[in-house]
């Protein structure tokens, strides 16, 4: 059984192969038929995720002049750790300060992640539409 220590350090690990574009490393952290929930749909499947994921960082380097990932991390329960993104995005003379949250549910007996619930904090989604309009997008 893994305790809480191996579940913050499995979601860390996550959080940060994430931000390094290292996904073959983050698909190892995903249990095969791991879930996404993502504004109201569902993807199931590690290599679905790990595409979704890859093919939103392409776009995001191919359309924006710099990004900025970084993270953080707390856990909720003995399962359970909310991580925090930070995106620091640039186009023309626009930037935009972004933030979400994933909560990652960790399976305790096999040490990865089973289920990926992405949380739109308040005001996020707005400011993330105007940057958009300001870089020509919407």
């Amino acid at each position: 059984m893994t305790t809480p220590n191996t579940v913050q350090e499995v979601a860390r690990q996550f959080a940060r192969a994430i931000d390094v574009e290292d996904y073959k490393a983050a698909g190892k952290l995903l249990a095969g038929a791991a879930i996404y929930s993502f504004r109201g749909r569902r993807m199931v499947g590690r290599d679905k995720i790990i595409d979704s994921f890859e093919q939103s960082e392409e776009w995001t380097k191919r359309t924006f002049d710099e990004v900025y990932h970084d993270n953080s991390i707390r856990p909720v329960s003995e399962t359970l750790v909310r991580v925090r993104y930070v995106d620091d995005v640039s186009c023309d003379d626009h930037r935009l300060h972004y933030q979400s949250e994933q909560l990652l549910e960790v399976d305790p007996e096999r040490g990865v992640i089973t289920h990926i619930t992405h949380v739109d904090l308040p005001g996020e989604t707005q400011k993330l539409d105007l940057f958009m309009k300001q870089c020509g997008l919407n």
